[in-house]
This record gives C-alpha cells, structure tokens and sequence, in this order.
C-alpha cells in the first residue's frame, strides 16, 4: 500500500490479489515474488512461512506492554474467588518463575472483590464503634460492652465452620453476612449481662447472681437463636439459580449464631465473674494504699 499527494487530495493505493485469491494461509504461499534476476517464483519457495500471533494495537501500562485475557467463569463448577487464588497458586508462580519480568494482575470481578474486601475492613470497624457504644449508653459501663462483644470473634469462627461444612469458598457476600452477624450475636450475650445486672444487687453472692441470670434467660437465649437458624434453614437447602448467591450470607448468619451461641452460655458467665473478682481485688488494694497513707499522715514525726 502507497499513498501519494494529488493537489490538496492524499490518494491511497493498493495492490492486492482478488479476493478469491486470499481467503486461506495456504494463498500466501501461492503468492508471486520477483526476483533480483526478473524470475517470478512462488513465495513458498523462496521463504520459511511460520505461523503466529501478533496483535493489531499494542497496550501499555505505566510504559510496559501490556496484554489482557479474559474469560467466563462457570460458576455451577467453581467460583471466580476459588479460579483466582488456584491460578495464583499454581500459574502465577510458574509464570514468573519462566519470565522474571512479569507483572500479573486480577482485574474485572477480581479486582472488584478485592476494593470491597479493603472497604469492608472500615465498615467492619465502624460498626465494631458504634455497637460498642449502643451498648456502653444502657449499660453505664466500659467493660460489660467489651465482654459483650467478646461473642463477635465466636461468631465469625461459627461462620467460618458453615462455609467449610456446606463447601462453600468465602465471598463478598459471606463477608455481609459476617458484619450482619456481629450485630446478632450480641443479643445473647447482652440478655446474660442485662439480667444479671438486675439481679446484682438483691443477691448475697455474685456467683448466685450469675446463675440466676442465666438460668433465667437460657431459654430465651435458646430461642432467639434456633428461631433466626430455623428461618434461614430453607435458603441453606435451596437450590434455585435466584437464591445461589444469597447462601453464603445465610450461612454466615446461621452457623455463626449456633456456634455464638453455645459459647456465650458458658464464656459470658465466667468473664463476668473474672470481671467481679478484678474489679473488687482492684477496690480492695485501693482501699490499702488509703489505709495505708492515711496511718502514714497520722503517725508522729
């Protein structure tokens, strides 16, 4: 192909075969080449014909070249989280061992799970804040709301086991279902503490405290919870297309408050009893040092 300059007019020109002639590789071949000496032979005969890849527009990103793949997932075989972290298991390696110069990024879903991921972290927290004070308000108390939520890490352990129990790879939505979770697992523990509380001051001893409260709410704190597992059983078993991508936030949600649950009965009794006892041995020394300087100021020079 030529282009030349016709007055004010740039006149492009090409010579080709007709179309016929160029429909298959097998035509390049065929192609007539002159020689130095005016013979006119077939390329094939003349040149090695190798075949290729080569792309019509070169990427770059930050001055390197760059090349995209891209692909659909089958997410009835496995899904995108579980196809990335293989690849980066077992390809990426291998890749960068073989050329020390690559440079792998996961773009598209990946990269979007990734952002959420990272903004996830911040929500988590925030909403860590503002249970805590939710609770600190009522309660009038620093401690009892850090025992409280003491539940939240059982929980996300309890969503953990599901995930692994039901063969489930953890998710964006697994990750809602987490920070969801962290908002009911509180309520058991927060009956526990509430009623003990209220029993406090009237009782002789506050281990009978603690036992009142919990004999008294064992049958709530039982309730709330098999009640929430009932009403998410029938997602965990569905197996529509429509409710796929809504399992992993039930089950977050319904192990995690199962597995809460049995911890809060036995772990909230005995951290407010190490709470007591803390709290009274610190009163206690108090008590000594006042004791103690005040004979000091007494005594004669």
């Amino acid at each position: 192909m030529q282009r030349f300059q016709r007055n004010n007019d740039e006149i492009e020109v090409k010579v080709r075969y007709p179309e016929q002639a160029r429909q298959n590789p097998v035509d390049v071949l065929r192609a007539r080449i002159r020689t130095d000496d005016g013979t006119v032979l077939p390329l094939s005969s003349v040149a090695t014909v190798e075949y290729g890849f080569a792309r019509d527009t070169i990427t770059r990103i930050d001055g390197k070249r760059a090349l995209y793949l891209s692909a659909d997932v089958d997410k009835e075989m496995l899904s995108s989280t579980e196809l990335v972290a293989s690849l980066r298991q077992t390809l990426v390696p291998r890749l960068k061992r073989q050329y020390p110069g690559l440079d792998i990024r996961f773009s598209g879903e990946a990269e979007q799970q990734e952002e959420t991921q990272s903004s996830m972290v911040s929500v988590f927290i925030s909403a860590m804040l503002v249970i805590y004070l939710l609770l600190a308000v009522p309660l009038k108390s620093y401690i009892q709301p850090v025992l409280i939520m003491t539940a939240i890490p059982f929980g996300v352990v309890g969503a953990i086991l599901g995930h692994w129990l039901n063969d489930l790879p953890m998710s964006i939505l697994s990750f809602n279902g987490i920070i969801a979770l962290s908002g009911v697992v509180v309520n058991d523990s927060l009956l526990l503490v509430s009623r003990y509380n209220d029993l406090k001051p009237d009782a002789d001893h506050q281990l009978e405290a603690i036992s009142q409260a919990c004999r008294s709410r064992l049958r709530a704190v039982l309730l709330t919870s098999l009640t929430t597992f009932a009403g998410l059983a029938p997602l965990l078993s569905e197996t529509s297309t429509q409710a796929q991508f809504l399992i992993p936030a039930a089950v977050a949600l319904g192990y995690g408050i199962m597995f809460a649950t049995l911890i809060t009965l036995i772990l909230i009794p005995v951290l407010v009893a190490i709470q007591h006892d803390v709290t009274e041995g610190i009163g206690k020394l108090k008590q000594r040092l006042l004791s103690g300087s005040q004979q000091g100021d007494t005594d004669p020079c």
